[in-house]
């Protein structure tokens, strides 16, 4: 029983994020910590079907440009990544959007998960 009890939380806590960067959709998993998120790319991309509620992922396939490539989501609506430099995100009912210096990553009918920041403000960082 603990096993599973261990198992369901582990499952629970782990959540991927799909992100458009104007050529492809790429898979990152996340981390969070008191800060906001980590989302790391898995080094997959995939391709789409359908529009809406209909849109399924399909064709999951490597994509070598994208593997390692971690972009930093902050409490107070900050981004970071090594690799695009400095910006900011914000969300909407329809999603959200990463805007860094040298590229962006649209997360499409997906939230922002940051229940667990102790003095988040998501209203802050709601589009306008």
């Amino acid at each position: 029983m603990k096993q599973l009890i261990t198992f369901l939380l582990t499952l629970s806590m782990a959540y991927s994020y799909i992100g458009w960067d104007g050529e492809a959709y790429v898979e990152f998993d996340e981390k969070s910590n008191k800060h906001g998120l980590v989302l790391t790319a898995t080094g997959y991309t995939y391709d789409i079907t359908g529009v809406g509620i209909d849109t399924d992922y399909i064709n999951k396939k490597a994509s070598p440009k994208y593997k390692g490539l971690i972009i930093y989501v902050g409490k107070d609506c900050d981004a970071f990544s090594k690799r695009y430099g400095k910006g900011g995100w914000e969300w909407a009912n329809g999603g959200f959007i990463v805007s860094l210096q040298n590229a962006y990553f649209s997360f499409g009918r997906q939230e922002v998960w940051m229940e667990h920041v102790p003095d988040i403000n998501m209203t802050k960082c709601e589009m306008p």
